[in-house]
C-alpha cells in the first residue's frame, strides 16, 4: 500500500471524506493554520505546517523534504491553494493528484465555477487529475458530471460539485492505492 500525504489549506472537507472512507494517511501537510489541521489533529494524524510563505520555491523545498522524510509515495492535494514550484515534479517522482471544480480541460483556474456559469454550460462537474508544472493541465484520472440548474449561483453549483468531489476522491485513492472497496 502506498504511503499517502494529503495537502490542505482550508476547511478540510475532502480530508474528512478520505478519513471517513478509512483510507490510511501517513501525513497531512498545510501551507497555513486552517480548520483542516484541527480535524487532522483530532484524528491523531501526523501534521506538518509549512510556514506562511509567499515564496513558492521555499514552500516547495519544505514540502519535498517532508515527503521524502515520510517516504510518501502518493500525494493528494485536497483544497491546497499554494502554487508549487516545478522542482517538485523533478525531485518527487511519485504521483501528485488534485481536484478541480470543472470538467477539465474546460475552465481551468481559480474561477472555474463562475466561468462555467458565465459561459452558459448545461453540465459542469469536477475532475481528479495528475498535477504537473502547468496548472490544471495534467492527465485526467476521473470526472463526475453535475447538471447546471436554472437559477444556479456560483455558490449553489459549487456546493453540488463539492458533493461529487467528496465521493470521487476516495474512490480514486482506493483504486490508486489498491485498497478494497467497501
Amino acid at each position: 500500500m502506498k504511503q499517502l500525504a494529503v495537502l490542505v489549506s482550508g476547511e478540510g472537507t475532502i480530508l474528512q471524506e478520505i478519513v471517513a472512507d478509512d483510507i490510511p494517511i501517513a501525513a497531512v501537510v498545510a501551507d497555513r493554520e486552517c480548520p483542516a489541521l484541527e480535524f487532522a489533529r483530532k484524528q491523531k494524524l501526523k501534521v506538518y505546517v509549512i510556514g506562511n510563505t509567499d515564496k513558492e520555491v521555499t514552500l516547495t523545498r519544505a514540502l519535498i523534504a517532508i515527503l521524502k522524510n515520510e517516504k510518501i509515495e502518493l500525494v493528494m492535494a485536497a483544497g491546497f491553494m499554494s502554487i508549487l514550484n516545478r522542482a517538485i515534479f523533478c525531485e518527487f517522482p511519485h504521483p501528485i493528484i488534485g481536484t478541480h471544480p470543472s470538467l477539465l480541460p474546460a475552465f481551468p483556474g481559480p474561477k472555474a465555477v463562475e466561468d462555467a456559469l458565465k459561459y452558459g454550460v448545461k453540465i459542469s462537474g469536477c475532475t481528479v487529475f495528475r498535477l504537473t508544472a502547468r496548472i490544471d493541465a495534467g492527465e485526467i484520472i476521473a470526472q463526475r458530471h453535475v447538471r447546471v440548474q436554472d437559477g444556479d449561483t456560483v455558490e449553489s453549483l459549487h456546493r453540488r460539485i463539492k458533493v461529487e468531489e467528496w465521493n470521487l476522491v476516495p474512490q480514486v485513492l482506493r483504486k490508486i492505492m489498491d485498497l478494497p472497496y467497501d
